[in-house]
């Protein structure tokens, strides 16, 4: 695992630079139509390679394109050929600038390839669980929104996996029961700080680099993307909209250690709202033409 503050130590390129890099590449994912364990993977050996060694803006991409050739050779059965990293990065580097960026990188790494991802870790709980694939894809949005975000680089994989869970099978109405909860070795005390920023995360609406956000509006992942935020501080849902983001909503009313609960007022309907006035309207004249 890389260390969540790794980018301090770069001199050229920040974290907004590798949240561009990250949304380009799910989406050259989705293009190559690769498996997820790919993506996954591409992003733990940038964190890992960006932790050793200083890169420059202008080889930034080069170092994704170098990652994902070296992710799709580990997982894919069909792994695309250096020309379509070519082809896909608008001949801004050529074959042999990738290649020698892929020795670069796995020299660099030790050839230590293999490294948990929170994808494993889900699956696990997918069947322990025996979630819907409803509750799945939403679970799988979950996870791919972190990648995106360098806070999360703080917390484990198994501890993203156990938190989309929790909050994927509360969203869509399943149980978190002490099976799934021994089975992920996470309660719901200790999955407090992850929740809270998992939330903030999935209540976003970026006007900008929303290629996770596109891919999961898709029918075939059930469109998990417009679902409502399932809120575990105060057991209520909040909807994602732009006007009211869940962020801002943190700092008026929502501590992450401290949970203060106030009672919300039920309102009518405004159809019930136009029935009671005309009826006020229906009485009032009978008593004028009464008297």
């Amino acid at each position: 695992m890389a260390s969540p503050t790794y980018m301090q130590k770069q001199t050229d390129i920040n974290v907004k630079m590798r949240e561009i890099l990250v949304d380009w590449l799910i989406e050259v994912h989705i293009k190559f139509k690769l498996q997820p364990e790919t993506l996954f993977l591409t992003v733990n050996l940038i964190d890992r390679f960006l932790e050793r060694r200083a890169v420059s803006r202008t080889k930034l991409q080069l170092v994704g394109c170098a990652a994902m050739l070296i992710a799709a050779k580990y997982e894919e059965i069909y792994a695309p050929e250096v020309r379509d990293f070519v082809y896909i990065s608008d001949q801004a580097y050529n074959r042999d600038q990738i290649l020698a960026m892929e020795g670069i990188m796995l020299n660099c790494l030790g050839f230590f390839i293999t490294a948990p991802t929170c994808l494993r870790f889900a699956e696990r709980l997918f069947r322990v669980g025996k979630v819907s694939p409803e509750t799945e894809n939403y679970i799988r949005y979950l996870m791919e929104l972190t990648m995106q975000d360098s806070k999360f680089l703080r917390y484990r994989p198994s501890e993203i996996a156990a938190a989309a869970t929790y909050l994927g099978m509360k969203t869509t109405g399943h149980q978190w029961d002490a099976t799934v909860e021994h089975h992920s070795n996470y309660s719901r005390q200790k999955m407090n700080d992850v929740l809270v920023d998992l939330q903030e995360l999935a209540a976003r609406d970026p006007p900008k680099y929303r290629a996770v956000r596109k891919k999961y509006a898709n029918k075939k992942y059930c469109e998990v993307c417009f679902f409502v935020v399932f809120c575990c501080h105060r057991f209520a849902r909040f909807r994602r909209s732009p006007c009211a983001s869940l962020t801002k909503l943190h700092k008026t009313t929502l501590a992450k250690n401290e949970i203060q609960s106030k009672p919300i007022r039920p309102t009518l309907p405004l159809s019930y709202v136009v029935l009671f006035v005309l009826h006020a309207r229906v009485i009032t004249r009978k008593v004028i033409y009464s008297s």
